[in-house]
């Protein structure tokens, strides 16, 4: 069964995916100059990878957050 989302909580996920979405774009270009810093200079580029994997977690769960979609309801209510 699924339930249909309430208007404050759709816009409570609209927030929270404005906000992840700036935190994505700042991830992707801390990713982009990590990377360019490493290439150029002889750095590691683990912090380049961490920004990359950070950013990658963050974009999973906004992908979750669609105000659109239906939510599930819990298999065992009584």
């Amino acid at each position: 069964m699924k339930e249909k989302l309430t208007n404050d909580e759709k816009i409570k996920r609209v927030k929270q995916r404005k906000i992840l979405k700036g935190f994505i774009i700042f991830f992707g270009l801390l990713t982009l100059v990590l990377a360019i810093y490493s290439l150029v200079t002889k750095f590691t580029p683990i912090p380049a990878i961490v920004s990359l994997v950070v950013e990658a977690i963050l974009s999973k769960y906004r992908d979750q957050l669609d105000p659109k979609v239906e939510v599930s309801a819990p298999k065992n209510q009584e």
